[in-house]
């Protein structure tokens, strides 16, 4: 068995972050040995003797980090101490510690990593890299950082240069998303999206998108699964549009059941947009499974997302924000089905060859077994 290594996260598992549990769940059937610490709060069980170990780790890493320039609010700090000290039992029994996120999770991995003399590596992904930061103490001591696109490589390679970090994609297995497409005769023209109900998935510009559908006559039903703090507002754009009866709100569904949505709908929409604080897409997974899925994808240029939406190539792309460019899209993917089919068949190649789970998620194994070997020369 290989060495223990301990995942650090926000929760798990997560609807939105499903690439975390496929990314787990793979590394563990390559014969690693993984856990899980999910460092939210919820039903964390405190001791004396925890409660000492956290004042104690407290000191250790805000003495380092208030000499960072980057570092956090004493606040997030404190937070961060607290999560630590809750999973430092659990912590002990592992030779390696993975933080996906650069928020807090990324301290915790620093916290635990100071204390315990663990060594400990980073995945960064999106709000966490253009909103949240991090300072650059926790980024150095890490022993590897990773990305999962070449935007935020780019990115984050300009503002820590002294610190690289290696591109690994989140991967997805292409034969699970295969399947018959449903066909249907009564001429609607079936629109999906799936996201988190917040402003940088840009869901409201694609209901600005379906009024104009309306208004040139074109018979379509659009489905937007996901949940957020947005749903009211959205809502309620589509109660003002008319659009109650064509455009529907559906809570997210368990991952497994997404498979049949992509199969019974013409194309996927991400709108993505870049939200007023900074906030972005890095490449939805949507995108590539519906790719998969042999499902058309129409997407904006926001974030990552071009890096597999290559227009004409293998999905349509549109500038962000831009309602009348997404209607035209649409119904160009409603008129046109050889381009579609063409454009389709390309994208799915190109999940297969550039986006392949077993491919990315053995890249991960080698930099863990690479970091192992060279830790255990250090000890020899």
């Amino acid at each position: 068995m290989s060495s223990s290594i301990l995942y650090i996260v926000g929760d798990y598992p997560v609807t939105s972050e499903q690439f975390i549990r496929r990314e787990v769940e793979g590394l563990v059937r390559l014969g690693m040995n993984i856990d899980v610490a999910p460092v939210c709060l919820h039903g964390l069980a405190w001791n004396v003797t925890q409660s000492r170990g956290a004042c104690r780790l407290f000191r250790r890493a805000w003495q380092a980090l208030r000499r960072d320039p980057r570092s956090p609010t004493l606040r997030h700090c404190l937070s961060a101490v607290l999560r630590a000290g809750a999973w430092m039992p659990r912590a002990k029994h592992a030779q390696h510690l993975h933080a996906h996120f650069l928020g807090i999770p990324a301290l915790v991995a620093y916290c635990l990593s100071r204390e315990l003399g663990i060594p400990y590596s980073l995945t960064a992904h999106a709000h966490d890299i253009y909103v949240d930061g991090c300072p650059e103490c926790v980024i150095r001591n890490a022993v590897f950082r990773t990305t999962c696109t070449l935007s935020n490589q780019r990115y984050l390679s300009a503002r820590y240069p002294d610190s690289p970090f290696e591109l690994v994609r989140h991967g997805i297995d292409a034969a699970q998303y295969s399947g018959p497409r449903s066909s249907y005769r009564d001429g609607i023209f079936r629109i999906l999206a799936i996201g988190r109900l917040v402003e940088k998935k840009g869901f409201e510009h694609l209901i600005d998108a379906c009024a104009l559908l309306r208004g040139g006559g074109v018979p379509f039903s659009c489905t937007l699964v996901g949940k957020g703090h947005l749903e009211t507002s959205l809502r309620e754009k589509i109660a003002q549009l008319g659009l109650e009866d064509t455009v529907s709100l559906v809570p997210f569904r368990p991952h497994a059941e997404l498979r049949t949505y992509y199969l019974r709908s013409d194309v996927l929409v991400a709108p993505s947009v870049v939200a007023t604080d900074g906030d972005r897409d890095g490449l939805p997974n949507v995108i590539l499974e519906a790719m998969a899925s042999g499902l058309p994808v129409i997407a904006s240029d926001a974030g990552s997302i071009p890096e597999a939406v290559r227009d004409t190539q293998t999905g349509l792309l549109v500038p962000q924000g831009d309602a009348r460019a997404l209607a035209n899209a649409l119904m160009r993917v409603q008129h046109d089905h050889v381009f579609c089919a063409n454009m389709s068949g390309r994208a799915l190649e190109l999940v297969r060859t550039e986006f392949s789970e077993e491919v990315w998620l053995r890249r991960l194994q080698c930099l863990f077994t690479s970091m192992n070997d060279r830790t255990a020369s250090q000890l020899e």
